[in-house]
């Protein structure tokens, strides 16, 4: 497994310091050799990738390492934005590895993105999962961990399938699971942030989580790119006024509470499944502009 070459390389750079140092300047001689055998690989370019992805789908592991080897950047520039929640940055690192591995076995020629806009969501699961389990008190049970697993695989292929999240009562039909066991599942899952504030309606997901790529997005597959609340702002404000006044109460924007499809279908005088249709062309408007801006920055 190519993770075991990752592993070995931070065990290789481990044996070489002295075990006399102080432990935070043992994490910073890892990072620092880290970062140098990283800079060894080259990014790639939109076709490169795609030709990779090619190779590797028909066994190629060599192309399979060079798309690994060339995002493990990737990985470094999105574990630094979770220091200091209890994790030091290398391990940070070794755990976004792993979600970088993921998605590479994941990821499809056909799917219409780039890889590393694809992979962000992975990268940021298996870090954020490592937090979780690694800092906790009382750490997730196993049992709950592999529930929370068959969450995200359902939410993915039901939206596959009707281009729509599944509600809490849809997601527990299809999984045998009580509807109140669900919502405490997702709940862990939940951020804090203004952006990713819990939507008060039967899915109970967030914007971040909704803003997706139809073709293969996992929920928050672009939540690296919604950085602030000014870009999102600046990127709602392009949008029809209906489009926008939904948005903004369905999500809270303006700092208030958000609002349930039929809260905001009375005030528009139409039905919840026409804000709910709204709603997701509005989206798909907003996803259009986060991964235009991504393109532009890369």
């Amino acid at each position: 497994m190519y993770y075991k070459k990752i592993a070995a390389m931070v065990d290789r750079k481990r044996s070489k310091l002295k075990t006399s140092e102080p432990q935070s300047l043992e994490q910073d001689d890892l990072l620092k050799y880290y970062l140098k055998d990283v800079r060894k690989y080259p990014l790639l370019s939109p076709d490169e990738e795609k030709e990779l992805t090619l190779r590797m789908k028909e066994g190629d592991q060599k192309a399979r390492a060079r798309l690994i080897e060339s995002n493990l950047r990737l990985v470094i520039k999105i574990a630094k934005k979770y220091q200091m929640q209890g994790l030091e940055l290398i391990d940070l690192i070794e755990e976004g590895n792993l979600g970088l591995m993921k998605a590479v076995d994941k990821f499809e020629p056909h799917m219409e993105c780039r890889f590393s806009t694809y992979a962000t969501w992975w990268i940021r699961q298996a870090i954020e999962r490592a937090i979780i389990n690694q800092t906790r008190v009382i750490r997730i049970p196993v049992h709950v961990s592999d529930d929370m697993k068959r969450i995200y695989r359902e939410t993915f292929e039901f939206y596959q399938k009707h281009k729509r999240e599944p509600d809490i009562d849809e997601l527990a039909e299809r999984l045998g699971m009580k509807p109140e066991y669900v919502a405490k599942l997702i709940g862990y899952a939940k951020k804090t942030s203004s952006m990713d504030s819990p939507i008060k309606d039967e899915e109970d997901f967030s914007l971040a989580d909704t803003i997706e790529d139809e073709s293969i997005t996992p929920p928050d597959m672009v939540a690296e790119n919604i950085d602030n609340i000014t870009k999102v702002n600046k990127w709602v404000s392009m949008l029809d006024e209906k489009e926008r006044k939904i948005i903004i109460m369905r999500y809270g924007l303006d700092g208030g509470v958000p609002q349930t499809l039929e809260v905001i279908g009375k005030v528009f005088k139409v039905t919840r499944e026409r804000i709910r249709q709204i709603e997701m062309k509005a989206l798909k408007k907003l996803k259009k502009m986060i991964l235009e801006d991504q393109e532009a920055n890369e």
